[in-house]
């Protein structure tokens, strides 16, 4: 059996020939010389005539006798053909070849001593200059009118720092001093580095914040240093707050040679947010398809993982159910806050609290998660669980049972608070964009924030 193969597969029929890119410029270049070609033409035809009525007014001029032989063709069609073909070889000086040599001369000389110098493009971190790889670079710049961008990676250093959380409706963070430019202490990039003394998550630096979870000082926990000591008298909703984003993710923890360890994590987001509670003293310190260890309150607790309802598009939010140390089921959830906010418990004191919180992160161009949990009582769990086991097993309409069965668990949920991720703007980025709007430019930015 051979399958897609041929020109009807999607490959082929997607395929389209690369369109010729011309500027503006040399379109007007082209219809200069077109419209200069027709005014020769013109001259050479009215030449011709006048050569042929000359010739036909002066025949007994000995100089001008025709022996009608190639390419002296004498009167008629053939040979005013000939005579417009000499008068345009002629007149050739009106077409205006060499200017294109010339605009190519001035191009080439922009892009070498003009832009190529352009010390306002020169980039000192890496020592990188401007390099233009196109003469038609400076013309395809002055054509632009739209620019489309995307933020997370683009506009942003990707680099995410856990700045805000609401907890049991107070908004902790705004305090704290802001992040600076470092990389964050867990990533594999920073694993490298002896130690690092700030943080990008300048939550772990909010005072108040810290006296609710009974951290003593101003440490902030780290791969050498991964205890705060005893936090036993924390605050039981920030407690639980912390442990969720402990335990609810997706991250890898990665034990280096030398004992430290970093974390992978497929969202960058997600990493901030796991870091951040490392760095409170909620540590995520192993992961494996059936348990989870996390360590708290100066010591190290195990999850039996029960059931993973995994991140999507459509559902936005990701939830995974564990069996606590205390025996209890719990389902830990986060996701975006149209989501969590329509599966909580109705009339829940922080939730007018949260939605204010979540407006103010947003006016502030932070990136929010909602944070929710639930206790499955035991019947509750093994009735759901057998439906979405054979939802998970069906060999049809997986992926519609799967979610089905994942919105019947999914409901009624506690309302622990709200999480703000700031993904920083790289070095320029408001000047450019000031200046392409000065310039006439209109600047789209695609996002996913609010």
């Amino acid at each position: 059996l051979v399958a897609y193969v041929g020109n009807d597969t999607k490959i082929m029929m997607n395929r389209t020939v690369s369109p010729r890119k011309v500027t503006q410029l040399e379109r007007h270049m082209n219809i200069l010389v077109a419209v200069m070609f027709g005014i020769e033409f013109f001259f050479a035809c009215m030449l011709a005539a006048g050569d042929q009525i000359f010739n036909r007014v002066n025949k007994g001029l000995w100089y001008l006798q025709y022996n009608d032989e190639w390419p002296d063709l004498g009167q008629g069609f053939p040979g005013w053909a000939i005579q417009v073909i000499r008068f345009i070889i002629l007149l050739n000086g009106l077409i205006p070849i060499s200017l294109y040599v010339t605009l190519e001369m001035v191009k080439v000389l922009q892009c070498t001593m003009l832009l190529n110098s352009d010390r306002q493009m020169y980039h000192a971190e890496t020592d990188t200059p401007f390099s233009c790889r196109t003469t038609n670079l400076n013309e395809d710049l002055g054509q632009v009118q739209y620019v489309l961008s995307d933020k997370t990676g683009t506009l942003t250093q990707n680099v995410m720092g856990f700045v805000w959380a609401s907890i049991g409706g107070t908004l902790y963070g705004k305090a704290a001093p802001p992040a600076p430019d470092a990389v964050p202490e867990h990533s594999a990039a920073a694993s490298s580095k002896p130690e690092a003394p700030k943080t990008a998550h300048t939550l772990v630096l909010d005072k108040q914040l810290r006296g609710k979870l009974g951290i003593q000082g101003d440490a902030v926990a780290t791969a050498s240093r991964p205890s705060l000591g005893p936090t036993k008298d924390a605050d039981p909703a920030a407690s639980r707050f912390f442990i969720n984003l402990a335990v609810c993710n997706t991250v890898i923890p990665q034990v280096l040679e030398d004992g430290r360890f970093v974390y992978q994590a497929s969202s960058p987001d997600e990493e901030a947010l796991v870091e951040g509670a490392a760095n409170l003293g909620y540590r995520l310190l192993a992961r494996s398809n059936d348990r989870i260890e996390v360590s708290y309150h100066g010591q190290t607790w195990s999850y039996q993982v029960l059931a993973v309802l995994e991140f999507n598009s459509d559902r936005k939010r990701m939830s995974i159910i564990c069996r606590c140390p205390d025996g209890k089921v719990r389902l830990f959830s986060k996701g975006a806050d149209t989501m969590i906010m329509a599966r909580v418990k109705p009339n829940q004191n922080v939730a007018a609290a949260v939605r204010v919180h979540l407006e103010e992160m947003a006016q502030a161009g932070l990136r929010t998660l909602c944070v929710a949990e639930k206790e499955i009582p035991e019947n509750a769990w093994k009735t759901w669980y057998e439906g979405y086991h054979a939802a998970s097993v069906s060999l049809e309409d997986r992926d519609a049972k799967v979610s089905a069965a994942a919105e019947r668990i999914e409901t009624e949920m506690d309302l622990l608070g709200a999480t703000a991720v700031e993904d920083k703007l790289q070095d320029g980025v408001p000047e450019a964009i000031e200046a392409l709007v000065r310039a006439g430019i209109k600047v789209w930015v695609l996002t996913g924030d609010k």
